[in-house]
């Protein structure tokens, strides 16, 4: 199911599909419970024996997912029904203690509370109340994750309860409050999360004792702010440092999960007791709070913590976000150098935009089911229900405000912003919250890596883009290369780029990007023709600098390695490289060695001192010879990448003056197939790797390139710039 092919994907849960649910253990409905927990405990043995292994366990989730989306209405009711007695036989074996290959308390409730999040409808309040003897105050890490577990099952299966479950919502209610009041040291953060979302479901749902929410959050307010000045009179008193901590996820967890704006809109009864907290917006007033404490407290730590709850409210509230207060925030971090705290806030992003598209999802979903139910125009929608419209354009605001520094930040040399804002690169190309050519050179860059699961995902995200905007990025080829060298000059450091990586064969760095490219027979040569501008040396000047010397390098070695798909894109490259030496070429041959040059123009011999004297004239420009140095190792590149080309793929230097570039022939049409396997080494110009540094490194230079030119001279004329495109 990890396979990148959809085919084998697809096949893969179809076949897992047909062992669990589709076997003759299911065609007839058993007798008794007994009777049925027989039956399926074959099945409920490799269910277990899979969630054991923890890279497992998001497979069998994304499995279960997948297969009830896939049925009809009627196949979902079979389906849900052989959920629930999988789940009832779990719980059964629970309740029994008998052990067996892959059991033990934690993978049951493990394996119940995927099928659950699959669909929760399947556990009662009968079969809850069963569960809550194992929600301990934990003391070990096994009994945090059994509790962690058991709470995510509660708070996904209690909205689908009746109100006949509310005596199991009172004790579940008075279990939660003392987890809550009295944390286990053991569980963290995470556990206190689990908690509070569930101990808020709960009151919303059955026992609706706002009260006791309202309570806890107004002595949490105070004793934050309390804790807080205390703090900035002992800024290195470790124990303020964790109860401030804690104290603002209580209070951000209870903002995120129980909306009291709502309640106090839906509930008068309660408005005097909101009001106790704040007589505005109440979570207006949880955001505030917040604020003002990272603003105010310099710790990194609490400051980390403060930015993480901060993201909980955003999640909830996503309009929080825009806010003017959050924007000079999130500008800070941007601006600052601190890779941790620039790391958190990346992270909230992704989580933010992942929970709107689940969420926007999960709308859509539900939309669909009840268009039978409900049919006609949503009139709230044009009575003032704006406040949704707010929240969904809220997403594209912050991927277009933000958006080039997580460009940035996906180029940084830290594994874990990185992956995060690759994340965020990825939902923005999905939902299509950016113009494709802004992400393009980034994810053109990330293709060149080293790292194979992150040039993957970047190859994929290419590959979204490549089937829904090819007509928009087939464009900027060079820019994208020059972003894609200047990343590889980063996290090389010291050593040289190269175009190319050698293994058991060797592969062009740009491979991925050209593999896109090369489709269709437009595209392809556009590429060449675009690519190749870089070799353009501006034969009046004769100059270029050391990042230019790179730069062709990379862009040489890359032509040399590239998977051609037809010899027409060979012989494009070629016609490129001797356009630009008969030039450049020529007139640099002029400067350094003009009587090799008039003897290769076939002149007699005898005139060669009068031609000499023609010639001389013409040269009395002075060129500053560095610069003139690096620009003879940029021509002398090209003419090895011609002649490489030439004797690797068996084209004779007759072909390449005949062809013509834009004009179907039969020799461009043939495919492109190497004679020879090997790279194009430099082992003939040593200056190629290494950077021109004295007058020595300058007359070693200009005598290697006199010697090459000699060995492959370019006489032919300069073809007009025609387009290599069918004409």
């Amino acid at each position: 199911m990890l396979d990148e092919d959809d085919g084998v994907k697809d096949l893969a849960v179809k076949s897992l599909e047909e062992l669990w649910f589709g076997s003759d253990i299911w065609s007839n409905q058993p007798l008794n419970e007994e009777e049925d927990r027989s039956k399926l405990l074959p099945i409920v043995t490799v269910v277990l024996g899979v969630i054991a292994q923890k890279d497992r366990q998001g497979n069998v989730g994304d499995f279960l997912h997948k297969i009830m989306a896939d049925r009809s209405e009627k196949d979902r009711e079979v389906l849900k029904d052989q959920f629930t007695r999988i789940c009832d036989t779990l719980i059964d074996t629970l309740v029994d203690d008998k052990e067996g290959p892959g059991y033990s308390v934690l993978s049951c409730v493990r394996a119940v509370q995927i099928f659950v999040a699959a669909q929760p409808s399947i556990i009662s309040s009968g079969k809850a109340i069963t569960l809550l003897p194992y929600l301990k105050h934990a003391s070990t890490v096994e009994e945090q994750m059994i509790a962690d577990n058991l709470l995510r099952i509660f708070r996904a299966c209690i909205p689908a309860m009746t109100k006949t479950a509310a005596k199991f919502g009172q004790e579940l209610q008075s279990n939660l409050q003392v987890m809550i009041v009295k944390p286990s040291p053991t569980g963290g953060l995470q556990t206190m999360q689990e908690a509070i979302a569930c101990f808020c479901v709960v009151v919303n749902k059955l026992t609706h004792e706002f009260g006791r929410v309202i309570g806890l959050l107004k002595s949490c307010l105070a004793r934050l702010n309390d804790a807080a000045k205390k703090y900035q009179l002992e800024p290195t008193n470790a124990t303020l440092n964790r109860q401030i901590q804690l104290l603002v996820c209580m209070v951000a967890l209870i903002g995120e999960h129980c909306n009291l704006d709502k309640v106090r809109e839906d509930r008068p009864d309660l408005i005097s007791e909101i009001n106790a907290v704040t007589k505005s917006s109440v979570n207006e007033h949880i955001y505030g709070n917040l604020v003002k404490l990272y603003s105010r407290l310099g710790d990194l730590s609490l400051r980390n913590r403060i930015l993480q709850c901060l993201g909980f409210m955003f999640r909830a509230y996503p309009t929080l976000m825009t806010h003017p207060t959050s924007a000079d925030m999130m500008d800070q971090i941007f601006a600052s150098d601190d890779y941790d705290i620039k790391g958190k806030l990346l992270k909230i992003l992704q989580d933010f935009l992942s929970f709107e598209s689940a969420k926007h999802s999960a709308q859509e979903k539900a939309a669909l089911a009840d268009k039978g139910a409900a049919k006609g125009v949503d009139m709230e929608a044009f009575v003032g229900n704006t406040h949704g419209f707010a929240e969904s354009g809220v997403s594209s605001a912050i991927v277009q405000r933000y958006l080039p520094q997580i460009l940035d930040a996906a180029l940084v040399n830290n594994q874990q912003i990185q992956n995060s804002a690759v994340d965020i690169l990825g939902f923005t190309i999905k939902q299509g919250l950016a113009h494709p050519l802004q992400c393009l050179p980034v994810i053109v860059a990330l293709e060149t890596v080293d790292n194979q699961q992150l040039s993957g995902r970047a190859s994929a995200l290419h590959t979204i883009l490549h089937s829904k905007h090819a007509s928009l990025i087939h464009s900027r080829y060079l820019e994208c290369a020059q972003v894609a060298f200047r990343y590889q000059e980063k996290i090389r450091g010291d050593e040289p780029v190269c175009g190319y990586r050698c293994t058991t064969i060797c592969t062009a760095v740009l491979h991925r990007w050209y593999s896109l490219v090369k489709e269709k027979r437009q595209t392809r040569m556009d590429f060449i023709r675009t690519i190749t501008k870089c070799f353009d040396v501006d034969s009046t000047k004769l100059s270029a600098r050391q990042e230019d010397v790179d730069f062709v390098r990379f862009i040489i070695e890359n032509l040399s390695a590239l998977e051609y798909k037809t010899q027409e894109e060979v012989l494009g490259v070629i016609r490129s490289a001797i356009n630009v030496l008969s030039v450049a070429g020529m007139q640099m041959m002029e400067v350094l060695s003009p009587s090799d040059l008039m003897r290769q123009l076939g002149g007699p011999v005898e005139e060669q001192a009068v031609s000499t004297l023609e010639v001389m004239p013409t040269t009395t420009r002075t060129f500053e010879p560095f610069s003139m140095a690096r620009a003879s190792v940029i021509l002398a590149m090209i003419l090895l990448l011609k002649s490489y080309l030439k004797s690797t793929y068996g084209l004779s230097e007759e072909k390449c003056i005949k062809w013509v570039p834009g004009k179907k022939s039969a020799i461009g049409d043939k495919p492109a197939i190497r004679k020879i396997d090997r790279p194009l080494q430099w082992e003939k110009l040593p200056l190629a790797t290494r950077e021109i540094l004295t007058p020595e490194d300058i007359k070693t230079q200009q005598d290697t390139f006199v010697q090459l030119w000699e060995a492959d001279p370019v006489i032919a004329e300069p073809e007009e710039d025609i387009p290599m495109a069918d004409v």
